[in-house]
């Protein structure tokens, strides 16, 4: 008998089917994958075990026993604790705090036992070697460490089954490697372990086995070792597919951006680089190198102490991002969910609100010119929603991502910043993106990518700018794009510029 049985669950919204009569079974002890596309339904049925949805239909045994799992509450008391891919932490307490919530320790059985439970939660996250404190305010600590909060949150609960959803969608290299250890360390201790994640390679690392979904159906149940990643990707999309899309395969034309000596202090220093019509220009570097900080300059968000922004050969100081828009700068953020979408607004809120003044005649927005706009790019970007007044938060990662490219192209740009352009999407979704990617650069458009995956920057960049500590330490052409010399680059051990290399 199987340790955890999913029997014929259904689950729907606003008449969708999100999961058909979806069964499955998880051995004890081990590391099972749930693959899939986006909108597949694997984060659906996930939140149905953990207790943040109630099936519509269907059955859920654990350790042999039926379980009536109707809550959070319900979940826990079964063995089951969830690392969820959106955080959900309170910035104005500390990590501890955070951590211990749904349990503060007490002393004299009234006040907070604070001692305990920072005691405690030091030496969890002693085991996890994070760099931050159990006293350290959430709020202050960048997004890949409130993701390994939310990891210790789980683990603090001492469950059986472990369910991680997109665990290291925000996790640099360094952090990746420790949530690999912690998840050996619990196979050990026989924990069972669902993961879900669309970097396929996490999955032939860690995965006992692997369940399929497509569409809200379950396709199937393979040994990891078993099946080859073709295969893997062929069931999960219905037909075969490139894991990369393989760009870069035009000429660049003249520059259409420069940044000349751009200096912030505390952040980066001297940077320099050019941008050229119809290229995709990668920048790469670690987690807290300042890459991003360096974009966010160029759009608007952050003021540089000195240096000069040209675009199109005329001086440019964004002071905001409305000036860099009506520059001609467009910007897709990394953190989708915080920064990016509106997530309780429409579809077509979310993908016009930057266009109104193009869309208006006085007060009046022109709703026939704003329904062809949306269909316009529905159709260019095979964007999936049922309606234009569907909440943007109920649709999958790679569509929310689409609407946000639509909002920037809306205005018309001519320089498209993309920060992690495929985080957290599936790998039929990523192809897409860079199909788009593609064709709006042979367009001419001037398209930087600042991303974490060094696969796809190889695959789909004409050059790769890397950043060490504020620096532009490298300018790397296709014929050099490596991933170790880039990560020699990025790590401040090598540098390289126009052919020369120390």
């Amino acid at each position: 008998m199987a340790y955890i049985e999913l029997k014929n669950i259904t689950k729907t919204f606003f008449g969708v089917a999100a999961l058909s009569n979806v069964s499955l079974s998880v051995e004890k002890g081990e590391v099972h994958a749930i693959v899939g596309e986006n909108g597949a339904g694997k984060s659906t049925i996930m939140k149905v075990l953990g207790g943040m949805y109630f099936a519509d239909s269907g059955e859920i045994w654990i350790d042999g026993k039926k379980c009536n799992i109707h809550s959070v509450a319900d979940a826990l008391k079964c063995g089951v604790a969830v690392v969820y891919q959106e955080l959900n932490l309170m910035p104005d307490l500390t990590v501890a705090e955070n951590i211990y919530l749904h349990s503060l320790p007490k002393k004299t059985g009234v006040m907070v036992d604070k001692d305990t439970m920072n005691k405690q939660t030091q030496a969890l996250l002693d085991t996890m070697a994070v760099d931050f404190k159990a006293t350290d305010y959430t709020g202050m600590l960048s997004v890949s460490e409130q993701q390994m909060v939310e990891i210790a949150k789980a683990l603090s609960l001492n469950a059986d089954i472990i369910v991680m959803d997109e665990p290291t969608a925000a996790l640099n290299d360094k952090e990746v490697e420790t949530l690999y250890k912690l998840i050996r360390n619990l196979k050990a201790q026989n924990k069972t372990v669902i993961y879900i994640s669309h970097r396929l390679k996490e999955i032939f690392d860690l995965t006992d086995r692997l369940s399929i979904l497509r569409d809200g159906t379950y396709i199937g149940t393979y040994k990891t070792a078993d099946i080859t990643r073709e295969q893997m990707v062929e069931k999960m999309v219905g037909r075969k597919v490139a894991e990369t899309y393989s760009t870069a395969d035009h000429e660049p034309g003249a520059v259409v951006l420069e940044v000349r000596d751009l200096c912030k202090e505390g952040l980066y220093d001297h940077v320099s680089f050019q941008l050229r019509r119809g290229e995709l220009l990668g920048m790469a570097g670690l987690m807290g190198c300042f890459r991003e900080e360096i974009v966010k300059t160029i759009y608007g968000l952050i003021q540089a102490d000195s240096g000069d922004i040209f675009l199109n050969g005329k001086r440019i100081r964004p002071r905001n991002p409305r000036e860099a828009i009506r520059c001609g700068i467009g910007y897709v953020t990394e953190d989708r969910k915080t920064a990016g979408i509106f997530g309780l607004m429409s579809v077509r809120e979310n993908q016009t609100i930057t266009v109104l003044d193009k869309l208006s005649r006085g007060l009046w927005i022109m709703a026939g010119k704003e329904q062809e706009m949306l269909d316009s790019f529905q159709k260019k970007m095979n964007i999936k929603y049922s309606g234009y007044y569907q909440k943007i938060n109920s649709l999958s990662g790679g569509n929310q991502q689409k609407i946000l490219l639509a909002r920037a192209l809306a205005g018309g740009c001519d320089v498209l910043i993309m920060l992690e352009p495929t985080r957290g999407i599936d790998v039929g979704a990523k192809a897409e993106i860079y199909g788009l990617l593609e064709e709006l650069a042979k367009q001419g458009m001037a398209i930087l990518v600042v991303s974490s995956d060094l696969p796809e920057i190889i695959a789909n960049c004409h050059r790769t700018l890397t950043v060490f500590q504020g620096r532009i330490t490298g300018d790397i052409p296709k014929e050099k794009m490596e991933e170790a010399f880039i990560l020699q680059c990025a790590t401040g051990n090598n540098t390289y510029f126009g052919g020369e290399s120390a």
